[in-house]
């Protein structure tokens, strides 16, 4: 790798730590990722070897670490015939208003629906229909957005939706929030 080449990366992983959403979404594009309009991308994304196998749709969250493979690499330790060449490609689909949580994994050949949340930490190994929420390694559609939304309401804290300063916030969750229960042997068997 050439000295340019080197700067270049450089300045471009500097960026990607520091630049925000707007310097996120155009790396992602410039890799051939196709994003759809008012996506959100934060930082730390892998995009794999192969961008150019990726849609995210529009109103799309997609949070730090999360990591796409539209290959599987494994291939190259298989016994093969002289001259065969294996491989294994998919894209991968994302629709419109879904978010996908922190750290989460999604493998080649899997299309998550319109309306989807996919838990923090989640591994993708097959297609979410729209308007699900899944969890888990492998994830599982553990329920219905509508579901999800009425938890979430029913546990959302009566917090202002904004606040002057960071203390005021920082006073506030530490009024609101409550402490977990203490666990039990019926809580963690």
């Amino acid at each position: 790798m050439g000295l340019r080449a080197l700067v270049w990366d450089a300045w471009t992983k500097y960026r990607l730590r520091t630049g925000g959403f707007e310097y996120t979404l155009e790396h992602a594009r410039r890799l051939g990722v196709r994003v759809g309009d008012g996506a959100m991308l934060y930082n730390a994304i892998a995009w794999g070897s192969e961008p150019w196998l990726i849609e995210i749709g529009a109103r799309t969250w997609i949070t730090s670490g999360v990591t796409f493979f539209t290959h599987d690499g494994s291939h190259v330790i298989l016994p093969r015939p002289p001259g065969k060449v294996y491989n294994a490609y998919g894209r991968i689909i994302v629709g419109s208003d879904c978010f996908i949580g922190q750290g989460s994994t999604l493998l080649r050949g899997i299309r998550i629906g319109d309306r989807c949340v996919i838990g923090a930490g989640s591994v993708v190994t097959r297609s979410i229909p729209s308007g699900h929420v899944a969890a888990g390694h492998p994830a599982r559609v553990i329920c219905t957005i509508e579901d999800y939304t009425q938890r979430v309401a029913e546990e959302s804290l009566d917090l202002p939706e904004a606040w002057r300063t960071v203390e005021s916030w920082r006073d506030a969750l530490e009024q609101a929030v409550p402490y977990p229960p203490e666990a039990t042997t019926e809580t963690t068997g």
